[in-house]
């Protein structure tokens, strides 16, 4: 997200506000490079600073602030998008906890589709939470995450089961050979008796 789309630079920018006799002059041309690379430099730090309100465009430093103000342990392996996924389902699982809290949560770090059923599991009619989540498009998902966010937000009566629905593509192939062979009937016993 951009908020100035203007020129390459700046001091283009600023060159085509003067009258066209100043643009010949050296001193005003360095005044306006200096005065541009200002504009710049300001420019950036301010799309920096706007990038950094929201969690999907955060930078590292603002995400390590989630991780440490969350309690949760920063892991240097992991990319900035898996960081800040799990940054924001953990910000989305804050408050009441329902059905759709728990979809939006896991939707949040997976990037699929979730449902939550509650059902019976057993013969005494106790209901077990049924989490049923779609892959997603993230590159890497790492369920103790989401069975951490999980565990942290239901409460401990509750007994959940969680599934995956990943979509593989396998491609198969197959040769046949034939052979022209005279070979013996074969029965059920032994070679060369006639079947019944």
């Amino acid at each position: 997200m951009k908020i100035y789309n203007g020129l390459k630079n700046n001091y283009e920018e600023l060159l085509s506000y003067y009258p066209v006799f100043y643009r010949e002059v050296y001193e005003m041309r360095e005044i306006l490079k200096v005065q541009g690379r200002l504009a710049d430099d300001m420019q950036n730090n301010i799309e920096r600073v706007f990038s950094n309100q929201f969690i999907d465009s955060a930078d590292s430093e603002v995400i390590s602030g989630y991780e440490k103000i969350l309690g949760i342990v920063s892991d240097a392996s992991k990319s900035i998008e898996e960081r800040r996924r799990f940054v924001k389902a953990r910000l989305i699982g804050s408050g009441k906890i329902s059905a759709s809290v728990i979809s939006d949560m896991i939707k949040s770090y997976t990037g699929g589709d979730v449902t939550c059923t509650l059902a019976p599991c057993d013969s005494k009619k106790n209901n077990k939470l049924y989490i049923n989540a779609e892959r997603g498009t993230g590159s890497q998902i790492y369920l103790h995450e989401i069975e951490s966010l999980l565990d942290e937000r239901l409460p401990a009566h509750i007994e959940y089961e969680l599934s995956f629905g990943i979509d593989v593509p396998i491609y198969l192939s197959c040769e046949i050979e034939s052979y022209n062979t005279d070979l013996p009937f074969c029965g059920l016993y032994s070679c060369g008796q006639l079947p019944f």
